[in-house]
C-alpha cells in the first residue's frame, strides 16, 4: 500500500512533488498500488520510486523521470510516456498496450526482473528509438 504522505504530496501537483524530492533525495517514494489513473505527472521526478502494482493507465507522463523505478506489475494502459526516462527501471510484468505512447522515450537499459536482474540489453545501451520499438 502506498505511503499516505507520499501519495498526498504527489496529488498536490508536480511542482510541489519535485520540490519535496529535491529537498529529500534520500527518500525512496513508496507509491505501491496507488491509483494514478488519468493523473497529470508531466515532468514529475519519480526516479527510484516504488510503483509496484500502481495504476498509471491513461496518465500523462510527458518528460517524467522514471529512472531506477520499480514498475513491477504496473498498469500503463493508454499512458502517454512521451520523452519519459526509463533508464534502469524494473519492468517486470508491467502492462502496456498498443495505445501506450513511448514517442521520444529515453531508456539506455532496463531490467526485466527485480533487484537488477536480467538487464536489457545485456551489454551496452539501447540506441535512440530502440526502447520505444520494443
Amino acid at each position: 500500500m502506498a505511503n499516505a504522505e507520499h501519495l498526498e504530496r504527489l496529488r498536490q501537483g508536480v511542482e510541489v512533488w519535485n520540490q519535496w524530492r529535491e529537498k529529500n533525495p534520500e527518500v525512496k517514494p513508496d507509491l505501491r498500488e496507488a491509483n494514478l489513473t488519468n493523473t497529470d505527472l508531466c515532468g514529475a521526478n519519480l526516479s527510484n520510486a516504488d510503483l509496484c502494482e500502481a495504476n498509471l493507465s491513461e496518465a500523462s507522463l510527458y518528460q517524467a523521470n522514471l529512472s531506477e523505478t520499480d514498475l513491477y506489475r504496473t498498469q500503463f494502459v493508454k499512458a502517454s510516456c512521451v520523452q519519459a526516462v526509463f533508464t534502469g527501471a524494473c519492468l517486470e510484468d508491467w502492462n502496456i498496450n498498443s495505445a501506450t505512447c513511448f514517442d521520444g522515450a529515453v531508456c539506455e537499459y532496463f531490467y526485466e526482473k527485480a533487484e537488477h536482474q536480467e538487464r536489457r540489453p545485456r551489454e551496452g545501451n539501447f540506441k535512440p528509438g530502440e526502447f520505444a520499438a520494443l
